[in-house]
């Protein structure tokens, strides 16, 4: 599902040639600085928000729904 967070945010665009966030190694960025907890916590919350609010999975919202659901975990997060 990670990739589809990282597209959410960077979707890419193939008219200025420019590749989507979920081309990147993120799994090789996650092992290097040990965040692989932080991750998995980071997608249960927001699997968590996508279902309360929506009553869908993340990968099933439109690009507004996943967009005000990241802005949710975010703020979630940063209050916390």
């Amino acid at each position: 599902m990670i990739k589809i967070v990282l597209d959410a945010l960077i979707p890419g665009d193939s008219k200025l040639d420019m590749p989507p966030a979920s081309l990147i190694d993120f799994k090789a960025y996650e092992n290097k600085y040990g965040i692989h907890e932080i991750v998995i916590k980071f997608l249960f919350e927001l699997a968590k928000v996508s279902n309360y609010e929506y009553f869908k999975n993340f990968d099933e919202l439109d690009n507004n729904q996943k967009m005000k659901g990241l802005i949710q975990i975010h703020c979630l997060l940063i209050y916390k």
